[in-house]
């Protein structure tokens, strides 16, 4: 094969399996309601070719926001994910693992993470930044993490 040819078939094969090169990232997603109701944040999964059997991440919740719970989706159930959280005055701190951690996740919506809006909250968009995210494999190795996309709540009158 000529080097010509070679760069060729290379650079084909960044164009087909670009994504799956590229590193873990996750992306809070966007929630609104009315101050004093309860919403929810979803947490999505994407990965490049080698996807994560655990990880940790944390949000940060803006004035006016509290927690209220956590449910996993159904992707976590077949590899017997669990999900334990933390809160420490306005940083929400999420782990996903299993015992054996053998696993792989799937890519897509992991979780959705329930806030309650205080009531007198005023009308507009809160940021929730995301922070910290460690993703791991199999042998306990970190996977390399892309930018990770906050989300926002939408407050209505």
């Amino acid at each position: 094969m000529t080097r010509t040819a070679f760069l060729l078939a290379c650079g084909f094969c960044l164009l087909v399996e670009g994504d799956s090169w590229a590193a873990a990232t996750l992306k809070v997603g966007k929630a609104s309601g009315k101050a004093g109701e309860t919403v929810g944040l979803p947490i999505a999964l994407s990965a490049g070719a080698k996807l994560p059997v655990g990880l940790q991440f944390s949000l940060t919740l803006p004035v006016g926001v509290s927690t209220v719970s956590v449910t996993p989706s159904a992707a976590l159930t077949p590899s017997k994910k669990i999900v334990r959280t933390n809160l420490k005055e306005n940083s929400w701190a999420f782990v996903v693992y299993s015992p054996e951690n053998k696993d792989a996740l799937a890519k897509g919506t992991l979780l959705t993470a329930y806030v309650r809006i205080a009531p007198g909250t005023p009308a507009g968009t809160l940021g929730v930044p995301i922070a910290g995210a460690v993703f791991v494999d199999a042998d306990g190795g970190v996977i390399a993490a892309g930018a990770n996309s906050g989300g926002s709540i939408r407050v209505i009158p």
